[in-house]
């Protein structure tokens, strides 16, 4: 049969059933890719054919039942069996032995019988031990040894039948009755309860009683009065299915009484913890814990450092913690803590969770040649670590010789021989189980071989290159090799050689055609010998036929770089890669950006996309056939904006210009034709082309000036370089410089001033825009001078204060403003001023006109002087007082007050206006007048209407003259008086008669006023259409109590009718007429608005006649009082 496995010094392993190796016969050819040296390695691997192995055919045993665990229950009278299988494969059928407690099974001993491979065993009614079993699988091949099964009796004896000790403890003290349960099987589940007198009376468990399943014991935190009693242990199992219950002797509990009061007991755990709980991963889980005391203690629970694990759950109470299927995570340090009001107390255990081997890696089956390394390792997890041995037949392998054994569940055999042959297992163990991984070790012995039907080998390699001919045959033990051409043995020569320690290696070196031809490889060894034929061609080179060329591209082209080889030997594959950039090119990586022609296309073209400065360098083609392989290579220079400019420095500074200085940045394969310089100022924060000198900057230079600055201004400059391909990236800013200082060219705008304190002069201006100052030390010229030929003085004039003035007044000035007589000037040395006050002598009048201009200076000179323009001083209150104030009624509740204008002279400033105060006269002046009101009159106007008075009511006043410094004296009281309020009376009867085409007429009563109201002198009518709203109104007075109304377009209007007088219009009375293209009308009754009011009312449509219709509105009148 075939070998298994076939690797010469190689270490085996992988899970039982890997798959098998089979050899196979390959031709391999390795290239120099350099020339005109190429090297080719032929191989020859032999594949061997069931007919020439020294083996036997078949299979080792497998296991595919083992035995398992059986239990059995012990009963009063007859035998019973169990039965344990044991079932392998293998190629012969395996026979079974059996094996008990280490000693082979005495089949003859009426206990034991074997039936197709199951053992039949006849359990004992005393035996009471468990008797392990286990069995062995063997043919011609090997044995292996299965898995050790228990046979386990299940049983539960009764309780002794002695009667139990009495227990006495004193009343509220703690106690624990002990259950101690008879001899039971190992491992059997016991289930344990206590009974209270008699049965079926169960103790109940609570806070204060706890029955432990580990023991059985009954605690009783505190005892009761009501405790006083028999006890009994109450005991149950399931065996074989079977229900089983056994009940203790009962145990009488008395209770002692003091007189003294119960004495209160801190918690002492009494059911405490173990040191370390051990578990089967997969088992549940009870940790116990349970306290004495008075009061009855708590009991809670927690895991040191973690919280508790995800399901689990505390019960009894809180004397039981419970957790299913226990693993790995659920380790740890678990505590209780008892407490009540005395104290508490803690116990806590360790939980190690245990798990049983189990495979990581097991041992596959191998086949070898005679002196070939074996290397085995199997690997099985568990806790704690599993430890290792190693069975050969079922017995147990000792190191020794070429067999060495790791610790680590490793097997080495340096060099295997027949001897070697058999079953191997790897067993791993902890104290939860042990399981075992079995394989198949063959050592096979054959003579060497080529395969069943050998074609020859045929290799290519180029003139003037090596070759290198390898023949490795299938031989066991291994072959020795030789080699001949043309029937007779090769000579080894300085170009022609057998290599000397391996004879498997002919090497030519530098070929020549003649070396082409058939070379014999010879094979022998014990078993036999066998040879195979390889063909060598000699031929011509690969040559590249269209190589790439170089090229340049601009930034963001596409370029292709064409590649193209011719092979000598017809149809014979190429291959193209490329190189570049330091790496061989990825087309399936780089698809984005690198395309190679396909192998259909037979040429290797590159295609590069969208290249960038980063894509340029050399690229390199590679043709490989399988034999060899030619290069070339071409540059791609990629063009693309220059880099910006480096160290721009500022070289040379004067008031208006700057000269800078840089280094020119990369040109990137396309020459820099010019440079740009921008600017910028810390108060723009944007940069801004400047003018340079020149000002066009040839792409040689690496100086400029910068021209047309501002002086004493910071400035960063930077410098951006320009070619035919685009415009480099801004260099990095120059550092900040500032310009030399020059005299300031600008004056202050907005010159003002005006107001302030008695005598003063107050000029104000807007201050000049830093970048306008040019220098440091920065301020103002103020000037002034009076606006006439008047002597005023001007030699007392004071430096200025720091005090704001008010507004002022601009005036342009007459042609004497260069006349340098009669100026004084002051200086004001702060940038940010712009308030000078000049105090007056006492003989200036108060706002006296003067011609005021603001010049500049700075540290380098002063500047211009600013315009002249007009400013007052100081106003002062009015001295002037109005004359002839008088106030007429004007209606029931407005007067009309009028007085003479003042003169210029006692205004002592620009006139305002004036304030009218007025109060009723019935108070006793203005001041004690609570209703004093006042009303402001704008400009030069001498009379004003005084609104919102009280009807037939006299009223005083005064009137004030005001200028910018306030308000003068008042006048002289006047007084006035209202008129009487209008008739309080609305029309009645109001009817309306519409004449087609010609209007509407409106008849009415008349309305008489009565002695306190004012007399009738007429009517006003007012009118307007609904749809455009009371804004639009149409107004008719009329000294008759009727009035013709020219409503001639459709729609419906709103008609008010009300009285006239002096002292206002009287309350209206308000109708509704619709007039329509048929010339019919109708009027709807409304009634009066209340006073003050035009309101409206709900609609009542009339009859209409033909030609006229008369509409007559029962108006209700009243008076609002």
């Amino acid at each position: 049969m075939p070998p298994r496995s076939r690797q010469r010094d190689a270490k085996i392993e992988g899970g039982v059933g890997s798959p098998n190796l089979g050899a196979r016969r390959t031709i391999h050819a390795e290239m120099d890719s350099s020339r005109p040296m190429i090297s080719l390695l032929l191989i020859v691997v032999a594949i061997c054919s069931s007919g020439s192995m020294a083996t036997t055919a078949g299979q080792g045993p497998v296991f595919v039942e083992e035995p398992g665990d059986v239990l059995h229950q012990l009963e009063g009278g007859g035998n019973r069996h169990v039965a344990l299988r044991c079932n392998a494969s293998g190629t012969p059928p395996p026979t079974y032995r059996w094996f008990s407690n280490g000693s082979e099974v005495d089949l003859t001993d009426g206990r034991h019988s074997v039936q197709a491979g199951t053992l039949v065993v006849a359990t004992r009614r005393k035996g009471r031990a468990a008797t392990a079993y286990s069995c062995l699988a063997a043919n011609r091949h090997g044995a292996v040894r299965s898995r050790t099964a228990l046979v386990l009796p299940q049983y539960l004896d009764p309780f002794p039948v002695e009667e139990r000790d009495p227990v006495h403890v004193r009343l509220h003290a703690g106690l624990v009755l002990v259950c101690a349960p008879p001899p039971h099987s190992p491992g059997l589940g016991l289930r344990f309860r206590w009974l209270f007198n008699e049965f079926p009376a169960l103790v109940q468990q609570d806070a204060r009683r706890y029955v432990s399943q580990a023991t059985g014991d009954l605690y009783v935190a505190r005892a009761e009065a009501g405790d006083g009693g028999r006890y009994s242990c109450y005991v149950t199992a399931s065996i074989m299915g079977s229900h089983t219950s056994v009940l203790s002797s009962f145990v009488s509990l008395g209770l002692k009484k003091d007189a003294t009061p119960a004495v209160k007991l801190a918690p002492h755990v009494e059911l405490s913890l173990p040191p370390v709980t051990r578990v089967l991963a997969g088992r549940d889980v009870r940790l116990e814990c349970f306290a004495l005391g008075n009061p009855v203690p708590e009991v809670s629970w927690r895991r040191v450092g973690a919280e508790l694990p995800a399901g689990a759950r505390v019960t009894a109470s809180g004397a039981a913690l419970e957790m299913g299927s226990a693993r790995a995570e659920h380790g740890g340090t678990y505590e209780c803590e008892a407490r009540n009001a005395k104290g508490s107390a803690r116990s806590s255990t360790l939980l190690v969770v245990n798990e049983p081997p189990s495979w990581v890696r097991g041992i596959p089956p191998a086949e070898l040649d005679i002196g070939d390394r074996l290397s085995w390792a199997c690997e099985a997890r568990g806790h704690p670590a599993p430890f290792y041995r190693w069975l050969r037949d079922g017995e147990a392998l000792r190191p020794g010789g070429p067999v060495e054994l790791g610790d680590d569940g490793t097997l080495t055999i340096s060099a295997v021989d027949l001897s070697h042959s058999g079953m191997y297992q790897c067993e791993a163990r902890n104290g939860n189980g042990t399981i075992y991984s079995a394989a198949e070790l063959r050592v096979l012995e054959y003579a060497p071989h080529f395969g069943s039907s050998p074609d020859p080998g045929t290799a290519h390699v180029v003139r003037g290159g090596a070759a290198t001919l390898l023949c490795r045959p299938r031989a066991s033990p291994h072959a020795t090799i030789s080699w001949e051409r043309h029937g007779a043995p090769i000579l080894n020569s300085s170009r022609v050689f057998v290599r000397e320690r391996d004879s498997s290696l002919l090497i030519l070196n530098a070929t020549e055609d003649a070396d082409g031809g058939a070379y014999t490889c010879v094979a022998e060894n014990a078993r036999g010998r066998a040879n195979l034929t390889l063909q060598l061609h000699v031929q011509e080179p690969t040559r590249m036929s269209r190589p790439p060329t170089d090229v340049t591209a601009n930034v963001s082209d596409s370029v292709l770089l064409p590649c193209q080889a011719s092979a000598a030997a017809a149809g014979m594959n190429i291959a193209y890669t490329w190189e570049a950039l330091g790496r061989t090119l990825d087309p399936g990586r780089d698809a984005e950006k690198f395309w190679i022609a396909s192998q259909s296309e037979d040429s290797g073209d590159l295609t590069i996309v969208k290249v960038r400065l980063a894509d340029s360098g050399r690229y390199t083609c590679t043709a490989r056939t399988p034999i060899d392989s030619v290069s070339a290579s071409a540059t791609l220079r990629v063009k693309g904006p220059p880099g910006p400019p480096a160290s721009v420095r500022v070289m040379k500074v004067t008031n208006t210009s700057a000269m800078l200085s840089w280094k020119q940045g990369t040109v990137n394969n396309s020459p820099i034709r010019r440079y740009r310089v921008e600017a910028r100022t810390p108060q723009s924060r944007q940069w801004a082309s400047v003018s340079t000198a020149p000002a066009e900057i040839e792409g040689s230079a690496v100086t400029a000036v910068c021209e047309g600055l501002v002086p004493w201004t910071e400035y960063e400059f930077r410098v951006a370089a320009v070619s035919d391909v685009g415009t480099s990236e801004q260099s990095a800013p120059s550092r900040r410089i500032r310009t030399n200082a020059a005299p300031p060219t600008v004056v202050p705008v907005a010159v003002s001033g005006g107001g302030g304190r008695p005598r003063e002069l107050t000029i104000t201006w807007n201050p000049v825009h830093p970048e306008l100052r040019y220098g440091d030390d920065f301020g103002y010229v103020v000037s002034f001078r009076p606006n006439s030929s008047s002597s005023t003085s001007t030699s007392s004039l004071m430096a200025p204060r720091g005090r704001h003035g008010g507004g002022g007044r601009n005036d342009d000035v007459g042609g004497d403003e260069d006349d340098e007589r009669g100026w004084t000037q002051a200086v004001v040395p702060h940038a940010e001023t712009a308030l000078y006050v000049a105090e007056l002598p006492p003989d200036v009048p108060p706002y006296a006109a003067f011609l005021v201009r603001v010049g500049t200076f700075n540290s380098a000179g002063e500047g211009p002087r600013g315009p002249a323009v007009i400013v007052h001083s100081a106003e002062a209150l009015p001295s002037a007082v109005p004359e002839s104030v008088a106030a007429v009624g004007a209606s029931a509740s407005e007067l009309d007050v009028s007085w003479l204008p003042v003169p210029q002279e006692g205004l002592h400033g620009r006139l305002l206006g004036y304030s009218v105060s007025y109060w009723p006269a019935a108070a006793a002046n203005e001041l004690s007048a609570g209703t004093r009101q006042n009303a402001r009159v704008s400009g030069e106007a001498t009379g004003v209407r005084i609104a919102g008075l009280s009807a037939t009511t006299t009223y005083s006043l005064t009137v004030r003259v005001l200028n910018g410094a306030g308000a003068g004296p008042p006048s002289r009281t006047a007084n006035g008086t209202t008129l009487k309020p209008p008739p309080s009376q609305v029309p009645h009867n109001v009817s309306a008669q519409v004449t087609p085409g010609s209007g509407t007429t409106l008849h009415w009563d008349p309305v008489e006023a009565t002695e306190n109201e004012s007399a009738v002198t007429g009517y006003k009518v007012l009118y307007w259409l609904e749809s455009n709203g009371p804004g639009v109104q149409a107004v008719l007075e009329s000294e008759r109590t009727s009035a013709w109304l020219n409503l001639t377009s459709d729609g419906v209007y709103t008609v008010e009718v009300r009285a006239r007088s002096p002292g206002g219009d009287g309350l209206p009375a308000r109708l509704t007429v619709e007039v329509t293209t048929e010339n019919h009308a109708s009027a709807l009754e409304k009634m009066p608005a209340k006073k003050g009011d035009r309101g409206s009312s709900g609609h009542n449509p009339l009859g209409l006649a033909s030609t006229m219709v008369v509409l007559a509105a029962v108006l209700a009148s009243f008076l609002l009082g």
